[in-house]
This record gives structure tokens, C-alpha cells and sequence, in this order.
């Protein structure tokens, strides 16, 4: 591959099917209150390209790099909303397991595929109020665990890496007119430490916070302006990626951005 030396691998033409089960249900249980429920099989494949790009070494093929057997997962979500006048409250909490998940691994800086049990578990939360005035003002709280099978015995018994699953966070925002045409956001984003169990040290995670705003003018002649400030504290901070890879080297060890200004322009015609 041109990433390793330009090497050549074979390839191969890999053959299965599956049947894949889904089924839903939606209940209003008040004029203000819905509940919900799914199930679905979910279907992917292993990144073989990771593994492909660090590839060099001769007269190998696919198959004997990766192995390309589909991941299959089973998806389950339960939940609630709640809508009365301007407030609106929802709330979430899935699972999904896999008996055999695909789990992205780096050794020596080259990537690996690695084939064992993996189940992750997730807690969506969400609250925002309309006022009369227009301001709506919200908060977001997402919380995802998953761990995998180590030893092969049924059991996941160790937490997946920042490789393989996101970090918590949570969102608080205020939005609404400035002026006439005017309209404001601030939103203010909390990434949250994280301990992996099984994992060393180094590759916890030290959260960080970030303030961002954007500012939109419409006018009916012109079309739309927007200006946004990502990081409008100039926060330093060392990104979740950074931070949580199982290797560490120059190209993947970097600070997040500072303050930035963006200023886009939107018309239709």
C-alpha cells in the first residue's frame, strides 16, 4: 500500500449473508408523555483499511491480515419524552452487544483487528425550555461504557480504550433573537475524565471545557451571515484522541485548536 512502502496485497472476495431482525413501538401514554422501544440487529464490517495502510511486507493477502467476518450486533433502546408548553425533557438508555465485535488495537504503530465478545451500554438525557420571549435555553448529558473480552470466556471483563468509544459529555446552551434578524447561541461543552479499567494510567483521560458562540444575521435581500467562535475562552487543552491512544508518537500527540473565527454566507436563489 502507498502508505507502507507501496506494497501489494492480495485480495479476496469474501462470501455470507445474514438475516437481520428489527421491530418497534411507540406508546403515548398522555397528550405529554411518549415512551418507545427498539430492537434492531445492526451490520458492519471490520476497518480492514487500517490494517491494509500499515501493511509492508510482501506476498501477503486480505485474508490472511484480516478477518473479514461481518460484525453483527444486537441494538436495544428504551425511552421517554416529555413535552408540555415550552418545555421539553427526553431521555434514552441502550445497549448493544456483539459476540464477535470488532475492536481497533495498535501495536509498534501498526493497526490490528481484533475479534472478541464487546457490549456497550449508554444513557442519553435532554432538557430545553422555550421562553415567551424566544430565548430557548437546554442542557444535553450523554454517559458510554463498553468493555470487551479479553480471555475469551464469555465474560467481557475489560473497558474498551479511547480508540473504540467516546467520552462523556455534557452540553448547556442558551439561544435566541439579539435583535431584529439577529439570532444568538452560546453553548458551553464538558468532556469528562475517564478511568479505564484494565488500561494504564497514561491513557485515562483528563477532561476539559469549552465555550463556543455563533451569531447568524438574516436578511431577506442578502440571504444569511454567520460568525462563530469555537473556543471563545482559548482554552489549551490536549485532545480526547491524544490523550487515550494505547501509542503515542509526533503525528498523534496534539493540543486541540484555540480560539477560531469562521464566517459563512448562505443565499438561495
Amino acid at each position: 500500500m502507498a502508505g507502507a512502502n507501496n506494497t501489494f496485497v492480495e485480495g479476496d472476495a469474501p462470501d455470507f449473508s445474514e438475516v437481520l431482525g428489527n421491530a418497534g413501538a411507540v406508546f403515548d401514554a398522555t397528550d405529554n408523555l411518549t415512551l418507545f422501544a427498539s430492537f434492531a440487529e445492526g451490520f458492519t464490517m471490520p476497518d480492514a483499511g487500517l490494517i491494509l495502510r500499515g501493511v509492508n511486507t510482501a506476498d501477503q493477502t486480505v485474508a490472511d491480515l484480516v478477518d473479514l467476518q461481518p460484525v453483527i450486533a444486537d441494538n436495544t433502546e428504551l425511552g421517554a419524552s416529555y413535552k408540555n408548553g415550552g418545555l421539553e425533557i427526553s431521555a434514552s438508555y441502550f445497549w448493544s452487544d456483539s459476540d464477535f465485535g470488532s475492536r481497533i488495537l495498535v501495536i509498534n504503530d501498526v493497526g490490528e483487528i481484533t475479534r472478541q465478545k464487546t457490549e456497550i451500554d449508554g444513557l442519553e438525557l435532554a432538557a430545553s425550555y422555550q421562553f415567551a420571549s424566544g430565548i430557548r435555553a437546554g442542557m444535553a448529558y450523554s454517559q458510554l461504557d463498553g468493555r470487551f473480552d479479553t480471555d475469551n470466556d464469555g465474560r467481557p471483563d475489560k473497558d474498551l480504550d479511547g480508540r473504540n468509544i467516546a467520552p462523556d459529555r455534557v452540553n448547556l446552551y442558551i439561544a435566541g433573537p439579539l435583535a431584529e434578524r439577529l439570532e444568538g447561541r452560546l453553548q458551553y461543552s464538558a468532556l469528562l475524565d475517564r478511568k479505564f479499567d484494565g488500561g494504564l494510567p497514561q491513557h485515562d483521560f483528563d477532561g476539559y471545557r469549552l465555550l463556543d458562540a455563533v451569531a447568524t444575521y438574516t436578511s431577506p435581500e442578502l440571504g444569511s451571515f454567520t460568525l462563530g467562535i469555537e473556543n471563545l475562552l482559548n482554552e489549551q487543552y490536549i485532545t480526547y484522541y491524544s490523550q487515550t491512544l494505547t501509542y503515542v508518537n509526533d503525528s498523534t500527540y496534539f493540543a486541540g485548536r484555540g480560539r477560531s473565527l469562521t464566517l459563512g454566507w448562505n443565499k438561495a436563489f
